[in-house]
């Protein structure tokens, strides 16, 4: 159970920040999820445009970046290498929808609040690399140093977020009830059991 990230930020003062550049296309050829922590913004990263590699950032917790982020491709690789490099949030203005179901599946929480607030988030750790931001998941409030913003999560990927479950382990926590309705739908509708023998059904009542 994970109610809350605390941790210090990397700012990274970029709008539309797509997964192609999150994660470069020749570093997606392995046949694993593991491995591509070392591959995220490669290319920034060998031009100083992120400052992932700074010793003042090291073990860093939540990246904070501009306007959009993880929009273009639908490569699951992108959240993996941030989740891989220690990241546990990252805070932008809006996330690209398929980008932020694959942060939710892997334990990454989106954190999309305004705009003003993801400038001064950056300000502040530019001038206090040591700042740390707490993200409250259960109340939707971040805050760090005087700054402070609420964020939306819908009660389906505050859970996960909170329980750790990807979309497999969130169904399979609702066996009981999904059970239940299975035993309740007349033998001659579909069903998602392999066989529905009458002589096997519980009668609930």
């Amino acid at each position: 159970m994970r109610q809350t990230i605390v941790g210090r930020m990397v700012p990274l003062s970029r709008d539309s920040v797509d997964t192609d550049t999150i994660m470069p296309q020749e570093f997606l050829k392995g046949t694993s999820a593991t491995g591509f922590g070392e591959s995220v913004f490669h290319h920034w990263r060998s031009s100083g445009q992120i400052a992932l590699d700074d010793p003042l950032r090291a073990g860093a917790k939540v990246l904070v970046a501009g306007k959009s982020f993880g929009t273009g491709s639908s490569r699951e690789h992108a959240v993996w290498g941030i989740k891989q490099w220690g990241f546990d949030a990252v805070v932008a203005g809006e996330f690209g929808d398929i980008f932020a179901s694959n942060c939710v599946n892997n334990g990454v929480a989106p954190i999309a609040v305004p705009d003003a607030a993801c400038r001064a988030l950056r300000e502040l750790s530019e001038t206090d690399p040591s700042a740390e931001i707490r993200i409250d998941l259960v109340r939707g409030q971040l805050t760090a140093g005087r700054v402070a913003a609420h964020f939306e999560l819908t009660p389906i990927v505050r859970r996960m977020l909170i329980e750790g479950l990807d979309e497999i382990g969130l169904t399979t926590s609702m066996e009981a009830a999904i059970i239940t309705h299975e035993n309740l739908r007349p033998v001659w509708m579909p069903s998602t059991v392999e066989s529905k023998d009458p002589q096997q059904i519980t009668e609930v009542k």
